[in-house]
């Protein structure tokens, strides 16, 4: 018996050793990216924003620097962009000017200069439309919204201007604490060191977002008219207007005040301008038509709203009896309508046989004044020539030349003087290298110019003055501004009279439309005292018997030279009409329109189109209206 024996090999068994769980890296926090550095138009369009005004102190905008670039206008506050800054500080100066009020600021580190440009207030639409004979009156100079002694807050642009810096001004508001301006000191310091006065370099911040609430919309509703639908109708007029009265009148473009020019207007080109201006708005209408009635009532009427309909009857103009008398302040004295007060006798405590005087007798009728910028209708006015007398005796225009020739001549002297100063360099020059000769040469040179300079000096003012209105005369002719004329002349005032004479309706006036004329009557009366004052040597000569006049060459002057050219050329023409080169041409015939120009012409056509006295054929042709 036999044993069998199996042996069955297993497996070895390989024990693991547990390990301990690894662990996990530490994952290092990454380095944040750095932003790029915003460029320059970046940093300029940020400027531009509401969030780039910067709280500074007066010192810190003279202390800014500016920037590189030239096509970019900002500064820098230390490390921040700036445009745009907020200043709080007394109010120590204030200038008004006839658009822009310049006000001076003191924090107490610096003064700066602020400019406020305000915009004109709309024109209220209730308001009736001036009529055409009604005086436009000046716009009224701005107010300031502070005063001096007062604390404002002022938030502008920085900019520079003649070496220095001041403030566009955006806004302006006076402070209502007194603790306004040291809060806002405590603000700017804080500012410097946590903000302005960081080492990083700046990085634009995010704009800030506004959530506005936004109020539920009500269903919209069919458009209704909000008047009711009832039209009350006026009934029409039955009196047909003239086609000259259709024509919008345009006031007449006004000059600023002679006395108010800056020294580097003062040349002979803007007295001719001045020359020209006065003619062409004193021509058809005497000086007192632009005087302004500061006793009347009818501005403040025509400001009041009033119902459209019924239309109002207007009241008759007033006649010589209804007038109050006044007496005139000379012969030339042209009485000018006013409204018809009552007639209360003054106070008096005279007996009564003293209170009874002999009445005055009446004014003569006013007499009927046109405009000079608009075609008359059925009536033809007077025309009134200008001559040098004239001309020399009005005071505005007087003081002009007098303040041109002084100009002139201390631009004159200033010129002589660096010339003089040249040549002593010069001489000193030649002197020092020794040679005799050359400083011969030279010292004769500056004894020449020394002479010739005293010399020239001599002239009297009252003589280059007459020369200025001569020259202006003669270069208003050659381009046909002027003509001669042989017809009535304006009369010869004295040079007192004519002072008290208002022209408020030729210049600018700084002041309020109801004191307009009053002003500008103290500006001539002021120059005329002044003028004597100062040359007590210049008497005007008697004007000659026979003077020449001269008479601006208006659009509707020469229209009726135009039409009666037209009318002689059909008389030669069967038909076919004139045209502008042959009624030019008919012109030059006269040596007194030599220097009238086609533009004239054309625009005396369209006087008489409009007034219907001519019209076109066609081709450029014109034939008069039968």
């Amino acid at each position: 018996m036999s044993f069998t024996l199996t042996i069955t090999q297993r497996a070895p068994q390989i024990g693991t050793i547990l390990l301990s769980p690894s662990k996990r890296r530490k994952i290092e926090p990454e380095e944040p990216t750095p932003n790029p550095a915003p460029t320059t138009s970046e940093l300029w369009k940020w400027t531009l924003t509401h969030d780039a005004v910067a709280s500074c102190f007066v010192q810190d905008i003279f202390e800014m620097k500016e920037n590189a670039g030239k096509e970019t206008d900002f500064f820098w506050l230390e490390r921040v962009p700036c445009r745009t800054a907020r200043i709080i500080g007394l109010i120590v100066g204030v200038q008004i000017y006839e658009k822009r009020i310049r006000y001076t600021v003191d924090d107490g580190t610096a003064v700066i200069d602020c400019l406020h440009r305000q915009q004109p207030s709309p024109k209220s639409p209730t308001k009736k439309p001036p009529s055409k004979t009604d005086t436009p009156a000046a716009p009224p100079p701005p107010k300031p919204v502070a005063r001096i002694g007062s604390v404002a807050c002022v938030v502008g642009r920085v900019v520079k201007k003649y070496g220095t810096r001041e403030l566009i001004i955006d806004s302006i508001v006076p402070s209502k604490s007194p603790n306004d301006e040291p809060n806002h000191w405590r603000e700017v310091r804080a500012l410097h060191k946590s903000h302005y006065g960081l080492t990083t370099p700046f990085t634009i911040p995010p704009p800030r977002t506004i959530i506005h609430p936004i109020s539920p919309m009500k269903p919209s509703t069919t458009s209704e008219p909000p008047t009711p639908c009832t039209v009350y109708s006026s009934p029409g007029s039955s009196v047909a207007t003239s086609p000259a009265k259709s024509i919008t009148a345009q006031s007449p473009h006004k000059l600023r005040h002679p006395s108010r020019l800056h020294s580097q207007q003062l040349i002979d080109n803007t007295f001719r301008i001045y020359i020209k201006h006065y003619m062409n708005h004193t021509a058809y209408a005497d000086i007192s038509t632009y005087e302004d009635d500061t006793e009347s009532d009818t501005d403040t009427d025509n400001d009041l709203p009033g119902p459209s309909t019924p239309t109002k009857a207007k009241r008759p103009p007033p006649t010589a009896s209804d007038e109050t008398p006044r007496p005139g302040p000379s012969s030339h004295n042209v009485h000018v309508s006013r409204t018809p007060r009552p007639r209360i006798p003054r106070l008096s405590f005279a007996p009564d046989t003293k209170q009874a005087a002999a009445p005055q007798p009446p004014p003569p009728p006013p007499p009927q004044s046109f405009s000079a910028s608009e075609p008359s209708g059925t009536q033809t006015p007077t025309i009134r020539g200008f001559t040098l007398s004239y001309l020399r005796r009005v005071p505005e225009l007087a003081e002009l030349a007098r303040r041109v020739v002084k100009a002139e001549a201390k631009r004159r002297a200033r010129a002589q003087r660096r010339k003089e100063k040249e040549a002593q360099a010069q001489f000193q020059a030649g002197s020092g290298s020794g040679s005799h000769s050359r400083s011969h040469s030279h010292s004769y040179s500056y004894s020449h110019i020394h002479t010739s300079s005293g010399q020239g000096l001599e002239e009297r003012v009252a003589s280059r003055m007459k020369r200025l209105f001569k020259w202006a005369i003669v270069q208003l002719l050659q381009e046909g501004s002027i003509v001669l004329w042989d017809g009535p002349t304006h009369p010869y005032p004295s040079f007192a009279s004519a002072g008290t004479l208002a022209q408020g309706g030729l210049w600018k006036a700084n002041t309020t439309s109801s004191s307009a004329g009053a002003d500008s009557t103290v500006f001539s009366a002021s120059s005329s005292r002044v003028s004597q004052e100062e040359d007590e040597d210049e008497e005007l000569s008697d004007p000659e018997p026979h003077e020449e006049a001269y008479v601006p060459l208006l659009p509707r002057f020469l229209a009726g030279h135009v039409e009666s050219a037209i009318g002689a050329i059909e008389k030669r023409k069967a038909k076919g009409g004139a045209t502008k080169e042959a009624v030019l041409a008919w012109l030059r015939n006269d040596d007194r329109w030599r220097c009238v120009g086609e533009w004239n012409v054309q625009e005396a056509l369209d006087i008489l189109r409009t007034e219907g006295r001519a019209w076109e054929v066609g081709g450029g042709r014109w034939e008069l209206s039968i």
